[in-house]
């Protein structure tokens, strides 16, 4: 009986650390991805809405981007007519 609890101790361990990695790793992840767009100068790309909580505030809000890449892009836009 003590292995059984321990094996579903285990297991359940495991899923709570894939679970609670994967919470982390998708939005830092389509961070990169957006920043690899913006950086081919496509400031128009916008980050998915997949974090929440402390993510959502350390990944970006999504208004907070929106604001430097509109004015990123006016420049760029700017210095390419100048």
């Amino acid at each position: 009986m003590q292995l059984l609890i321990t094996v579903f101790i285990f297991f359940s361990s495991l899923w709570l650390a894939m679970f609670l990695s994967k919470q982390i790793t998708r939005p830092v992840e389509a961070l990169g991805v957006a920043m690899d767009e913006i950086a081919t100068g496509k400031y128009d790309h916008r980050v998915a809405e997949i974090a929440s909580g402390e993510m959502e505030t350390w990944c970006g809000r999504s208004t907070t981007w929106r604001r430097i890449l509109r004015r990123a892009g006016t420049w760029r836009r700017a210095l390419q007519h100048s």
